[in-house]
């Protein structure tokens, strides 16, 4: 089960029995920017230019940070603390739903972290926040990532064509969702 604590800038921590998620900060771009500069990650992504520089990395990042009611989670293997991704959690004040987004470095594709990142992000979504659903579009030929939200439980909603401009125009996306459990 993922805990949940607030860090020093009272932003939310989570950790899991292998992962620590936490705020992301100045201090990772660099790191993203190395990790996410890759045409199999960039490429699963709606935002994430490629190829990425550092300083596409910091405008990346700045752009969530303008999004009000979006947290960016680094994802942090706790073993090592070897930084392996982000996952975002969007909610719109006074709203009742939100929204899932993720990346994982390739080398760590395949090893479970992003479903074991996504659950701890819907345990503080339902559980902390009180959130009724959370919502999730995916790229209609990302397979993994649609695995990854079928094992959190995530029920297609349909299909949707959006306006992509880092992957140069309109693509198909499939729409997922996860309503909170209902307690018995």
């Amino acid at each position: 089960m993922p805990t949940t604590a607030a860090d020093e800038s009272g932003g939310p921590r989570l950790a899991t029995g292998r992962l620590r998620l936490r705020p992301v900060s100045d201090a990772d771009v660099a790191v993203i920017a190395e990790l996410a500069d890759d045409p199999e990650v960039a490429g699963r992504t709606g935002s994430i230019p490629y190829p990425l520089s550092e300083d596409e990395a910091q405008a990346w990042f700045r752009s969530h940070l303008g999004e009000e009611g979006e947290t960016l989670f680094a994802i942090e293997r706790t073993e090592d603390g070897a930084f392996l991704g982000v996952i975002g959690l969007g909610v719109a004040p006074g709203a009742r739903r939100g929204s899932v987004g993720f990346w994982l470095a390739r080398p760590h594709w395949g090893r479970g972290y992003m479903t074991e990142a996504v659950a701890a992000v819907l345990a503080h979504a339902f559980a902390a926040m009180g959130l009724d659903a959370v919502e999730a579009e995916v790229f209609n030929d990302n397979a993994a990532s649609l695995r990854v939200l079928e094992k959190a439980g995530f029920r297609w909603v349909g299909v949707a064509e959006r306006d992509f401009p880092a992957r140069g125009g309109r693509r198909k996306v499939v729409r997922l969702e996860r309503r909170r459990p209902v307690a018995p």
